[in-house]
């Protein structure tokens, strides 16, 4: 596999984050998802909130999910969904349920300061 998709927007960060929980699901291994999507695992770590949010957000009663504003970076929106996340503790426990149903990845974000 090949990176294939370059991530500008929150829709290109779920659409590539999709398909690393298909091969996840297949490998249970983060390793060998960066080296078939020739991604680093901060590359990963740094955007999986994001798709968390967003993923396990769609369609529950939540509140409103985050939106990014023009000209927002994706790290500063990732920072956004962080903290919408920790202020929202039934998406959080969706989150976690679906990580331990591999819905989800199972990695750690890491936000720059």
């Amino acid at each position: 596999m090949e990176s294939d998709i370059e991530v500008s927007s929150p829709e290109d960060v779920v659409h590539r984050y999709k398909k690393l929980v298909r091969m996840y699901r297949r490998t249970r291994s983060i390793p060998e998802i960066c080296r078939a999507f020739d991604l680093d695992r901060n590359t990963i770590a740094g955007t999986t909130v994001i798709g968390d949010v967003l993923i396990a957000g769609e369609g529950g009663d939540f509140g409103e999910l985050p939106i990014i504003p023009e000209k927002q970076s994706l790290a500063s929106f990732a920072k956004v969904c962080k903290a919408f996340l920790d202020a929202n503790p039934t998406l959080k426990e969706k989150v976690d349920k679906m990580r331990k149903a591999n819905e989800l990845l199972t990695i750690t974000y890491k936000l720059h300061k």
